[in-house]
């Protein structure tokens, strides 16, 4: 059985005082553990995060999850989170969670 296409989670370097993460492909619960410690690391920095999300081929409701917590302990540092250019694999399935609005997709 497979576990869907290989994701890339890339942390990239600050640009223009914001922090880049990357999301591509398939991310999953069999990702969930890497997103969240890429996200562990982004919270430590002093400097909003822009998701970049054009190439998520699908997400889960577990991956979802740690958006939501980047998103709550970023907030609690006075910081904030954007996903910027959602496929529309991604909006479909945050508006079907309810979840779009949550996490700043239209």
């Amino acid at each position: 059985m497979s576990h869907e296409s290989q994701p890339a989670i890339l942390v990239r370097p600050e640009d223009k005082g914001r922090q880049q993460l990357k999301l591509a492909g398939d991310v999953t619960v069999f990702h969930a553990a890497e997103l969240h410690q890429a996200s562990l690391g982004l919270v430590q920095h002093d400097a909003d995060v822009d998701v970049h999300c054009q190439e998520v081929q699908s997400i889960d409701c577990a991956a979802i999850q740690v958006l939501l917590a980047l998103q709550e302990a970023m907030a609690g540092r006075g910081r904030a989170i954007r996903l910027l250019n959602p496929s529309a694999e991604l909006r479909e399935t945050l508006v079907l969670a309810g979840l779009a609005g949550p996490l700043g997709v239209a």
